[in-house]
């Protein structure tokens, strides 16, 4: 693995919130440094916080019992697993050196929805710190067979909002938040280890692809853009009381959507 993986202890922090592209943080942390040299704060660190929604946040990690000074705003690196990198490149590649890592986290660990953040060294070196679930035993990586992987990523990339981490004729796969959703392989290619699919049978033959989404709206909306194929229309599934979605990809594959639990 090209990263560490560390326990980082709660963190107080106080901080000014960011609204903009990452690489542009730089105008928080000025405003940041005005603020607390205003101040009697004993600053133990400097961090950048990015959770998935709302603003990024720059700030400095305080003590517990230190009072936050107005114009501040009190925030929290929560205690857990942070997979880490070092980025020594300039702001400007910050947010491929988050891509990037998020994407080598994730073949290894499932995705958490606490916020990443970065911590600063003496020479503002920052440290990239993407929060880890617990290591899955099993994790699920399926991979279709099908005749055009350039068309059939499309299709899937349109329909799940998901983003080509391969791309090419031969093979892809397919990310969301950096997590693998599916693999998709050429019928005529071997590679190393011969034909997968035999080309005279149909594809998707006894074959169901389950995606659990957690916007059914949006899902079925994306569908009827592509025109797709409907098997089923939104229904109540009376086994998994849930709402799902029918479809069939454009290479004859049965592709179901599911209402997550937590989407309801």
């Amino acid at each position: 693995m090209s990263f560490e993986v560390h326990d980082v202890e709660s963190l107080r922090v106080a901080a000014v919130a960011h609204r903009g592209p990452v690489e542009k943080i730089r105008t928080a942390f000025e405003k940041l440094d005005v603020l607390v040299r205003k101040t009697k704060l004993r600053a133990k660190g400097l961090v950048g916080i990015y959770p998935e929604r709302g603003p990024a946040w720059a700030g400095v990690i305080v003590d517990e019992a230190d009072a936050i000074p107005k114009g501040l705003t009190p925030q929290r690196i929560e205690a857990g697993r942070y997979a880490t990198r070092r980025h020594d490149g300039d702001s400007a590649g910050l947010p491929e050196a988050w891509k990037t890592l998020r994407w080598d986290v994730h073949w290894y660990y499932p995705f958490t929805h606490q916020p990443g953040f970065e911590r600063y060294d003496a020479k503002l070196r920052p440290t990239l710190h993407v929060p880890i679930g617990r290591l899955a035993a099993v994790r699920p990586q399926p991979l279709l067979v099908v005749k055009d992987v350039q068309a059939a990523s499309r299709w899937y990339q349109a329909l799940l909002n998901t983003e080509s981490a391969h791309g090419g004729t031969e093979y892809d796969r397919l990310m969301v938040d950096g997590a693998l959703v599916l693999q998709l392989h050429a019928h005529d290619e071997a590679h190393h280890h011969g034909f997968i699919a035999d080309p005279a049978a149909p594809f998707g033959n006894g074959v169901a692809v389950w995606f659990e989404v957690t916007d059914l709206k949006a899902a079925r909306a994306r569908a009827k853009k592509l025109k797709a194929e409907v098997v089923t229309d939104v229904h109540v599934n009376p086994n998994a009381n849930q709402r799902e979605l029918w479809l069939k990809d454009p290479e004859g594959y049965l592709v179901v959507l599911a209402e997550s639990l937590s989407g309801r």
